[in-house]
């Protein structure tokens, strides 16, 4: 493999054991849900709140901008 190649690789390849890693432990030790959720349950619950979390963060943006311009001004 090409060192520049796996160089930008390896936060990739990090970051997706990590998660696999999360996962299996989870699961394996049968940790509660409300204590520490698996990687696929918060994906599925993002996904499920999407218009929520989009709505909120718009208003959390357009806040944050009048705030930014507030103070320059």
């Amino acid at each position: 493999m090409n060192s520049k190649f796996l160089l930008r690789a390896m936060p990739w390849i990090f970051t997706l054991g990590l998660l696999i890693f999360w996962e299996v432990a989870v699961r394996l030790f049968k940790v509660p849900v409300y204590l520490l959720p698996p990687p696929t349950t918060i994906v599925a619950s993002i996904i499920q709140y999407w218009p929520a979390i989009w709505k909120n963060s718009l208003q959390t943006l357009y806040t944050t901008t009048a705030g930014f311009l507030l103070a320059v001004v």
